[in-house]
C-alpha cells in the first residue's frame, strides 16, 4: 500500500464510500497488532509520548520524579482556584468574563458576520475527524470544537497569521493532538471558552469540563520525569495562562504565569525552543507581554546583543555619521536573535528625521521594513513574493523586541522614548486574540505620560502615528483618555485631512494593513469625532 494517497472530496468535504474505506485502512496501518504472541496488549500512547522531539532539540529530564522541582506543581491552578500540591480539578466561582461592547464604530469579532461565529460546521465535515485517532475519543461536539481550531480559529485569533508561513513546526503542534491528552483536552478547553467568550456567556459547564480533563492529564505529565519540560507539556501550560488572563481572573493567571516562567527557565529559556519555531514565538509574545504590563526585565532573553540594523540601509545619512552603536551594556557584536540583512528592503521613512538616539533609528528603521516585507508578501499575489516563513518572522521580532526593551530608561529624548512606547504598542497589536487586546498597564501609562509630553513642533504625522497607536493598543477614546487624545489632535492634525489623506501617512510609518487598517480607521474617525465634540464644548465656553 502506498505511504501518501490523495482522496478527493465535494465541496462539503465529503468523500465516497470506497474512499472512506480507504482512509479507513490507513487510518489503521500498525493498529490491532499483539505486541507478544499468545497476548493482547493493551494500546498505550505512552511510548509514543515519550518518543524525543522530532525538531532534535535536546529537552532536559529528570531521572525520576522525586528530582522534578516541587514548587512546579504548587504554582500552578485552574480558575480562582489553586490546590497544592496538583491542579485542583475544581473551581470554587465562576469568573465574569470580560467582554467590549461592540459599537458602529469598531470591528468586533462577536458580530455575526464573525467566522467565529457559525455555530457547527457545514454537515458531513466532521465525519473526518472519526478516521482520526486522537489521544482519546472525541465525541460529536468535540468534533465541532476540532473542526472551528482547525479550520477557524487561527484566522479569527491571529490575523498574522496570513501575513507568515508556517514550516514544519506546525505540523508538531497537529501531532501533539494523536498522542498528548493534555494538549488535546487543553485545544478543546480553548475552543469551548472561546465559544462561550463570542456568545458573551459565562464559562459553560462544556468549558469546566475540559478545564477538569486539561488538569487531570497535565498533572500526570508534571509528574513524569521525562514529560514534565517538553514542548507540549509548556504549550499548554501557556495556554492556561492565556485563558485565564482572557477570563480576567488574576488569580488563576498569576500562578500560571509563574509556572509557565519556571518550565521555559528550567529548559534554558527562549533560545533552547529554536526547532520548534512556533512556540518560540509564542514564548517571545508573552515575555513581551510580561515587560510591558509590569516594566521588569524580560524573563527568557537576556543575552548579550547586537545593535547593528537587520536590514541594510539605503541612505548612509542615518548611520552613516552615527556614534558607536554598541552599548555599554553589550558588548556582543552577535546574537541569536539578530537575522542577516534582508535582499530586498524598500525605502527610508521621512519620519526617522524625528528620531535622535543612533539605536532607536535603527530599530525603527528595522521595524518599518519588517512591516513593509508583511505588507508586500500578503497584499497581493501577483508580486510573486512569498509569505515570510515563520523562523524569519521570529528572527525579526525577537530582535526587534529585546533591543526595544533593552533601550528602557537609556533614551534622553521625549520623542525617542515617545516611538519606542509606540514600538512596542505597535508589536502587542500583532498577538490581539480575535482582535481583543489586553491590559498592559506600565506601558499604558508610561506611553500617555509621553504622549501628552509630545513637543508642540512635532510633525503632524508623527503626532497622528503615535495616537493611532496607542488608540489599538492601550488607550481609551472612549474613557480617560478622550480629553487629552482630543486636545493633542486638535492641535496638531489638520482638520482638512480625512482617512485617505491619514492612511497615505500612516503607511510611512511601521503599519500591517491587515491588522491595523480596520481598526486604525476606526481610531481615526473617533478621534476626529473627539475633536470636534471638544471644540464644540471650547465654543460653548467661550
Amino acid at each position: 500500500m502506498p505511504k501518501i494517497v490523495f482522496v478527493p472530496a465535494d465541496g462539503l468535504g465529503s468523500t465516497t464510500a470506497e474512499n472512506r474505506k480507504l482512509i479507513r485502512s490507513h487510518c489503521m496501518l500498525g493498529k490491532n497488532k499483539k505486541k507478544y504472541k499468545g497476548k493482547k496488549a493493551p494500546r498505550d500512547h505512552g511510548t509514543v509520548v515519550r518518543q524525543q522531539p522530532r525538531t532534535g532539540a535536546s529537552v532536559p529530564h529528570a531521572a525520576s520524579a522525586a528530582e522534578i522541582p516541587g514548587d512546579l506543581l504548587g504554582l500552578l491552578g485552574p480558575l480562582h482556584e489553586r490546590a497544592s500540591p496538583r491542579y485542583s480539578q475544581s473551581s470554587g466561582t465562576t469568573p465574569e468574563v470580560q467582554t467590549p461592547a461592540a459599537t458602529e464604530d469598531t470591528f468586533s469579532p462577536l458580530s455575526p458576520l464573525s467566522p467565529f461565529s457559525s455555530p457547527s460546521p457545514p454537515i458531513g465535515i466532521p465525519s473526518v475527524f472519526t478516521f482520526l485517532t486522537f489521544a482519546r475519543e472525541i465525541d460529536n461536539r468535540s468534533q465541532d470544537l476540532l473542526f472551528k481550531y482547525f479550520f477557524i480559529a487561527r484566522q479569527v485569533f491571529y490575523p498574522i497569521q496570513f501575513c507568515v508561513y508556517s514550516d514544519t513546526s506546525l505540523y508538531t503542534w497537529f501531532e501533539w493532538l494523536f498522542y498528548d491528552a493534555a494538549y488535546l483536552e487543553s485545544v478543546l478547553l480553548g475552543m469551548s471558552a472561546m465559544d462561550d467568550f463570542f456568545r458573551r456567556a459565562r464559562p459553560s459547564k462544556l468549558t469546566y469540563s475540559h478545564m477538569r480533563a486539561t488538569i487531570t492529564a497535565l498533572n500526570e505529565r508534571l509528574s513524569d520525569p521525562d514529560l514534565y519540560l517538553s514542548d507540549s507539556t509548556i504549550a499548554v501550560v501557556m495556554g492556561l495562562a492565556e485563558l485565564s488572563g482572557m477570563l480576567a481572573d488574576e488569580t488563576a493567571a498569576k500562578a500560571h504565569v509563574s509556572g509557565f516562567q519556571r518550565l521555559v527557565r528550567l529548559r534554558g529559556g527562549i533560545t533552547s525552543f529554536a526547532g520548534n519555531t512556533k512556540l518560540q514565538i509564542k514564548i517571545g509574545r508573552f515575555d513581551l507581554a510580561y515587560a510591558v504590563s509590569t516594566g521588569k526585565s524580560p524573563q527568557f532573553f537576556r543575552d548579550p546583543i547586537s545593535w547593528s540594523p537587520i536590514f541594510e540601509p539605503l541612505s548612509p545619512i542615518s548611520y552613516g555619521s552615527s556614534p558607536n552603536l554598541e552599548d555599554a551594556d553589550d558588548q556582543s557584536s552577535s546574537s541569536s536573535s539578530s537575522s542577516s540583512p534582508s535582499p530586498s528592503p524598500t525605502r527610508l521613512s521621512p519620519a526617522l528625521d524625528f528620531l535622535h538616539e543612533p539605536r532607536i533609528i535603527a530599530v525603527f528603521h528595522d521595524l518599518l521594513q519588517f512591516t513593509l516585507l508583511l505588507n508586500t508578501s500578503s497584499s497581493d499575489p501577483s508580486h510573486h513574493i512569498p509569505l515570510l516563513r515563520d523562523t524569519e518572522y521570529q528572527n525579526y521580532i525577537c530582535s526587534i523586541q529585546y533591543r526595544l526593551l533593552r533601550l528602557q530608561g537609556k533614551l534622553g529624548s521625549i520623542l525617542d522614548e515617545s516611538a519606542r512606547l509606540a514600538m512596542l504598542a505597535f508589536l502587542t497589536t500583532t498577538f490581539q486574540v480575535a482582535g481583543q487586546r489586553a491590559p498592559y498597564p506600565h506601558l499604558e501609562r508610561r506611553f500617555r505620560e509621553f504622549c501628552r509630553a509630545t513637543d508642540a513642533e512635532a510633525p503632524s504625522e508623527v503626532t497622528l502615528w503615535l495616537l493611532i497607536v496607542g488608540a489599538m493598543a492601550v488607550f481609551h477614546i472612549d474613557g480617560e483618555d478622550a480629553g487629552w487624545m482630543a486636545e493633542l489632535w486638535r492641535a496638531h492634525i489638520p482638520a482638512g485631512w480625512d482617512w485617505a489623506e491619514a492612511h497615505k501617512r500612516l503607511r510611512e510609518f511601521p503599519w500591517i494593513a491587515v491588522l491595523h487598517d480596520q481598526a486604525g480607521r476606526a481610531a481615526f474617525e473617533a478621534l476626529c469625532r473627539k475633536a470636534q465634540d471638544f471644540d464644540g464644548d471650547m465654543g460653548r465656553l467661550r
